[in-house]
């Protein structure tokens, strides 16, 4: 009998994929890679590109600003359902 899958060994190949872009776009948007990094799958980077076209600093948005993003999009969720 083979020992069951946890921890990194469980991520679908396809999401490990999708995280990956979802980090480089942020990245791209100059957010730190670590920040980039953990919030990657909690964030529509499209609504963290428009911040930055509006003037949000260069560094990218604020810890702060990523948070209200992430209830942003946990509320849009729930709200489609």
């Amino acid at each position: 009998m083979e020992p069951a899958i946890t921890g990194h060994e469980a991520v679908d190949h396809d999401d490990l994929l999708v995280h990956t872009w979802r980090v480089a776009r942020l990245t791209r948007l100059g957010i730190p890679a670590l920040l980039a990094e953990i919030h990657a799958d909690h964030l529509d980077w499209h609504q963290t590109a428009r911040l930055v076209q509006r003037g949000c600093p260069a560094a990218g948005p604020s810890y702060r600003q990523l948070m209200v993003l992430r209830r942003m999009r946990g509320h849009a969720r729930s709200v489609a359902r």
